[in-house]
């Protein structure tokens, strides 16, 4: 249950036509990951991200191609 454990990226959706991506940086030699806005994100609206094929294979799916 996602109330109970995690951390706030657990708010972040999977999207195929994401408003935000995660990127990685250093700083002071420890690695942060970031989640970053592509765009402008309404008060109303979700944050989400493409998880990636490779999150879906290890959940025992096969990603499938929707367009946008």
């Amino acid at each position: 249950n996602a109330g109970e454990i995690g951390n706030v990226v657990r708010l972040v959706n999977h999207s195929n036509a994401p408003n935000a991506e995660f990127k990685q940086y250093i700083h002071e030699g420890i690695v942060h990951i970031l989640c970053v806005t592509m765009r402008d994100i309404s008060a109303d609206e979700q944050v989400t991200v493409d998880y990636g094929a490779a999150y879906w294979m290890r959940q025992g799916y096969t990603p499938v191609e929707v367009e946008a």
